[in-house]
């Protein structure tokens, strides 16, 4: 039986981010890695403050500053 693959999601936040926009930004990570039905199955979520400007998929959602996916 082989393993399971376990992705992860890093999401760099600046520190003004609300808690709509960290939820949109979940709710596009699961979309983007998930199974809308399961959710989050398998993937290992992070958010890390910090971060420089927002970039890529996730620069229309305030507060997200990058998104990173291993």
């Amino acid at each position: 039986m082989a393993a399971a693959t376990t992705k992860t999601i890093r999401l760099a936040v600046h520190g003004n981010v609300k808690l709509p926009d960290l939820n949109a930004a979940i709710a596009r990570a699961v979309k983007l890695t998930g199974c809308l039905a399961c959710g989050l199955v398998g993937v290992d979520l992070q958010i890390l403050g910090g971060a420089p400007a927002a970039e890529g998929e996730f620069k229309d959602i305030p507060g997200i500053a990058t998104a990173n996916f291993g």
